[in-house]
C-alpha cells in the first residue's frame, strides 16, 4: 500500500510516495517467517499523455522491519527502478 503526492500540476510531474511492503515466503524451508513487513519510500517523474493515462520513471527503497530468519538478522532492503505506464480511475 503506497501513498503517492504529486508536486507539480503541470504534464510533468514530479512525486514522491511512502507505504508499506508485504514480502510473503512460499517455502517455509528457506524462512523462519511467512511474511516480511517493510517501509517503502521514493519518488520519480511521470509525464501525462492523457488525463488518465501517464508514463511513469520511479525509484523506490524498501528496509524490512520484521526478519526473515530468527537466529540471522536478515531483512528486507532492496532498491527498485521501475518504468510504466499508469490508468487513473
Amino acid at each position: 500500500m503506497t501513498l503517492k503526492y504529486y508536486f507539480l500540476p503541470n504534464k510533468v510531474k514530479l512525486f514522491g510516495e511512502f507505504g508499506v511492503a508485504n514480502l510473503l515466503s512460499l517455502n517455509k524451508e528457506v524462512t523462519d517467517n511467512t511474511y516480511s513487513l517493510g517501509i517503502k519510500f521514493g519518488g520519480g517523474l511521470a509525464y501525462n499523455l492523457t488525463e488518465k493515462i501517464s508514463l511513469q520513471i520511479a525509484m523506490n527503497y524498501t528496509n524490512g522491519i520484521s526478519k526473515l530468519n530468527k537466529e540471522s538478522d536478515f531483512k528486507l532492503k532492496t532498491l527498485a527502478l521501475g518504468i510504466g505506464i499508469m490508468k487513473r480511475l
